[in-house]
């Protein structure tokens, strides 16, 4: 099924050709917003403000909800409910759509705008030009049919608009030199007109006019033009329109050094008059090459140049991003790139936000200097920061000057300096995300992320050219690696392999595998540009609490980290542990990659941990360690708890100083488990590298051991197909134990495996590992883990269809257990039972066993419990031929491991339903449900997928 989405125009929809009903007004502004960012994530406050700008209902978000499904629906009508979009996909970013160049026009508009440039690059203009009118062919009108929709103007659509307008102004140029000016005159003619305050389109078009023999229409279109200008804006026009002007008057190219005089003399001057004419022009050297960063460079050109359109108010863009992200090399490309907007001056000055000295620029000395370059004496510049900033203020009214403020420290610094007339720019880059620019002054924020692994081979080779084209892949992909995306890393790299004596990019390669994940191969000969140097700007600014805190993350194995693992790292309450986590994140040592979880780039963390090594003992290192181990052993036993309370511990004594987590429900307990699955693994795997330091931490008695985490997270690994991972730590730790003779670590592991080994259909191999654990529970004389032993055996047993057998080893524990006191187990092998006596056909005795478990359940907030005892219902009910009563039951279990996330129950409710749509003869719904369930469980080894498929070879039509 063919799907086509437009968006340059009026939103429009078509399946396999056919156009398709998008709905109301906001329906069709929610799927336009997600098209005009072409795949790029949308938030729901974003939607919410397009949709009811600063007066939302109390019911917005389940209005957005509604928007969101029933465009899913029209968009994929045959995707099941409840079912995962690959389409409209929704995360903690917002919601965006999985678009490309076959499905969007935006993006193949794009596409081929991106290969004009390339071709223009090359010297092929003809091929050049042939693109850009193919990419203007695609364009039907304003971007999403915004004016009809909406009754004011939506910065994203306009930035489309521009983007647009920018592309035909670019093929008017292409013509022009290729003397094929009435080949797109048409569509720059109609651009222009929709589009008629933006100077540079329409001096290109007077420019095409002309080269096709309208002098007096360009003429005309000037006057016109400059009317516009006049009567809109107050504005003179700019310095392109008046060459253009004087181009079409001479009919030849104007002295590119000759300064076209202004228009209307009897313009009324500014306040304060400058003493000469002179336009300050502060813009640093922009580079003579810039790669990467191309999508976030045209998002704010295009920006801008709509706000240029406009001129509702004045853009502030606000770049930031961890040290050495190239927030000033972006700033000021894209600076340079808009020089031409601004033709009454550009001010620059480095505010030292991040000084190490604390030389930070204040607002009333840079206003001093900002003043002078505007042509203010030092007599007429009155004291203090207020009065600096009103003068300022009122020196640049009715002027179209760029502002770019560097490296700002907050919002107070940079507040003085902003402009207050709309023909002014503001760009600032920042350390801290300035989200008080976005909140007070509606300033658009830029967050720069790693460059992408071929974003970064392109930054070297733009850089290196010829020599970074030719070498080893292997060595180039090494270095890409190793730099993580940052661009400073791979700027001290390209800068020693483009140096004439300096090694080549293999050898860099090399030295940067042998540093091991030191910095020392960054260190250029320039300090400034020396990794070191760049992070330390914000270490020296952090107090000596956090300062500890950036050192020890180095000792931490996974990606991210949370507050409370941050916390038992350094040893604190959470409150002070939240105070100083703040301190790491505003100096942008860490980031908050997702909701609570926090992260540091590869090589400011490879910087923490040269700091550690130096500053702190080898003691300090290890407590700090053996306390995270045990935050995450702690916490995993929480959340198992909730999960299913017979599986964890009863009782955990956590050491002085770590932090477990904050109450929580059976979603929150997923979401941790999941989110930690990433941090878990790699956290055991450490834990298992020394057995000598395991083996002390046994002893110890209560210090975080690898197999206690493991076995806690044995059924979380069980219910969300992580078998790769569960099987392959598990087994490292039995090797472990068993190295070290730690019985009841040997025990825990075999019983481990052999529940990841009978899911796995692997039952013989199962088996002997819980025989083996039951003589060493029996050697322990340990008469918990002997029952627990009969339970895993008797659901072996089950999985073999050996349920009489099964009963008689659940009959055994449960005894046990319950002399015990143990209600939780007793609980769960009850569950076991009942499913046994449905099998074999005992119903009566089934619904018995489940009556007398479930109220316990529900009261105790067991989702997995309850959920397992409506299955148990719905097959015994199935069994029984009632198959309505079933098929709810089913879905009532389904509905609350949904809510969950928890996938491989979700799929065995999943196949249930499917069985009796097929017992209902029923055989399309039966298939949409196996189908379900086979894509979630594809790529796993488990035996539930091998039923999917047997289920699905069956003939099309049921017996």
């Amino acid at each position: 099924m063919g799907l086509s989405l437009q968006v340059l125009g009026p939103v429009r929809a078509l399946l396999s050709g056919t156009e398709v009903d998008l709905g109301p007004r906001q329906q069709r502004l929610v799927l336009a917003l997600l098209l005009a960012r072409a795949g790029k994530p949308v938030g729901t406050g974003e939607f919410i403000e397009l949709l009811w700008d600063q007066d939302p209902p109390a019911s917005a978000m389940n209005l957005l909800y509604r928007f969101v499904g029933a465009i899913r629906r029209l968009l994929e009508p045959s995707l099941p409910p409840g079912a995962q979009s690959t389409l409209l996909v929704g995360d903690a970013a917002g919601y965006r759509l999985g678009v490309d160049g076959q499905s969007l026009d935006l993006v193949a508009f794009r596409d081929l705008v991106e290969q004009a440039r390339t071709e223009e690059s090359a010297g092929r203009p003809r091929p050049a030009l042939s693109c850009l009118v193919d990419a203007l062919s695609l364009w039907r009108g304003p971007c999403a049919g915004a004016p009809e929709l909406l009754q004011r103007a939506h910065p994203t659509f306009v930035a489309v608009d521009h983007e647009c307008a920018d592309a035909a102004r670019r093929a008017g140029e292409l013509a022009v030199r290729c003397g094929e000016a009435r080949v797109v005159l048409p569509v720059v003619r109609a651009f222009a007109a929709q589009h008629p305050l933006d100077e540079a389109l329409q001096a290109q078009l007077m420019l095409m006019l002309s080269a096709d023999g309208k002098q007096a229409e360009a003429i005309a279109q000037y006057g016109q033009t400059v009317t516009r200008l006049r009567e809109d804006l107050g504005a003179s026009p700019g310095a392109a329109l008046c060459r253009a002007h004087e181009k079409v008057l001479r009919g030849t190219e104007p002295d590119p050094g000759h300064e076209p005089p202004r228009s209307f003399p009897d313009e009324p001057p500014h306040r304060y008059a400058p003493a000469s004419t002179t336009t300050p022009k502060q813009l640093p050297l922009d580079l003579p090459v810039f790669s990467g960063r191309q999508d976030v460079l045209r998002r704010v050109l295009s920006l801008v140049r709509a706000h240029v359109m406009t001129q509702a108010a004045m853009p502030i863009l606000a770049i930031d991003g961890i040290p050495g992200i190239g927030k000033t090399t972006l700033a000021i490309h894209a600076a340079h790139q808009l020089v031409d907007s601004y033709p009454d001056g550009q001010l620059y000055v480095d505010l030292q936000g991040f000084h190490p000295h604390g030389n930070v620029r204040e607002p009333e000395d840079v206003l001093q200097g900002f003043l002078n370059a505007l042509n203010i004496p030092d007599a007429q510049i009155p004291d203090g920061s207020h009065a600096r900033s009103g003068l300022f203020r009122s020196v640049l009214a009715g002027r179209r000057v760029m502002v770019v403020l560097d490296n700002a420290r907050d919002l107070e610094q940079v507040r003085p300096l902003l402009p207050g007339t709309p023909g002014c720019l503001v760009i600032v880059t920042s350390r801290n995300p300035l989200g008080g620019l976005a909140v007070a002054y509606g300033a658009h924020m830029n967050t720069l992320d790693a460059l992408s692994p071929d974003e970064a081979q392109e930054f070297i080779v733009t850089r290196v050219g010829a020599a970074a084209e030719s070498a080893d892949k292997d060595a180039l992909n090494d270095i890409v690696q190793r730099c993580g995306g940052l661009p400073l890393a791979l700027a001290v790299v390209a800068a020693r392999a483009s140096a004439g004596s300096g090694p080549q990019l293999a050898g860099i390669a090399r030295e940067l595998r042998d540093a091991e994940g030191r910095l020392d191969a960054f260190s250029g000969s320039d300090m400034d540009n020396a990794l070191r140097a760049i992070f330390s700007l914000s270490y020296r600014m952090l107090s000596e609490p956090a300062a500890q805190m950036f050192r020890l993350i180095s000792v931490h194995p996974g990606p991210d980290l949370t507050l409370p693992a941050l916390a038992s790292l350094i040893g604190l309450p959470r409150a002070q542990g939240r105070a100083l986590l703040g301190e790491l994140v505003r100096t942008r040592l860490m980031t908050e990659q997702t909701l609570g979880r926090y992260q540091a780039h590869d090589l400011v963390k490879a910087y923490a941990h040269e700091l550690s090594t130096e500053g702190d003992s080898d003691a300090v290192r290890r407590e700090a360690l053996d306390r995270l181990f045990h935050h995450y052993r702690l916490s995993a036993n929480q959340a198992t708890a909730i999960l299913e309370p017979h599986r964890s511990p009863k009782l955990f004594r956590a050491r002085e100083g770590v932090i477990g987590l904050q109450s929580m429900q059976t979603a929150d307990a997923v979401r941790w488990l999941d989110a930690e699955r990433h941090v878990l693994t790699p956290v055991l795997r450490q834990t298992l590298k020394d057995p000598a330091v395991l083996q002390e931490t046994i002893n110890d008695g209560h210090t975080f051991l690898a197999w206690p985490t493991a076995s806690s997270v044995l059924l979380f690994y069980q219910m969300q197909r992580y078998w790769v991972d569960l099987v392959a730590v598990m087994t490292k730790c039995l090797d472990v134990v068993v190295a070290t003779g730690n019985i009841s670590g040997q025990i825990r592991m075999r019983r481990g495996l052999a529940g990841a080994l009978n899911v796995r259909g692997e039952h013989v191999r199962a088996l002997q590992h819980l025989d083996d654990a039951l003589r060493l529970s029996i050697e322990l004389n340990d008469v918990s883990q002997q029952a627990s032993c009969h339970g895993n055996r008797g659901e072996v047993k089950a999985a073999q269809g050996d349920h009489r057998t099964a009963l008689e080893y659940y009959e055994q524990a449960i005894r046990t257990f319950e002399a015990a006191g143990d209600e939780d187990s007793c609980a769960y092998l009850r569950r076991c039972s009942a499913t046994s006596l449905a099998w074999i056909g005992e119903y009566q005795r089934c619904a018995e066993m489940v009556a007398a478990v479930l109220p316990a359940r529900e009261a105790a907030g067991d989702v997995v419990g309850v959920g397992e005892c409506y299955e148990i219902l719905a097959f015994s009910l199935g069994e029984q031929g009632d198959s309505e009563a079933a098929l709810a039951s089913w879905q009532r279990a389904l509905n609350l491991y949904r809510e969950v996330n928890l996938w491989t129950l979700t799929t065995r409710c999943l196949i249930g339903i499917g069985d009796i749509a097929w017992f209902q003869r029923d055989s399309a719904a039966a298939r949409r449900s196996w189908n379900e369930a086979g894509a979630m469980l594809q790529g796993s080894d488990l035996s539930l997928l091998r039923q999917v498929q047997e289920r699905l070879n069956r003939r099309p039509d049921p017996l």
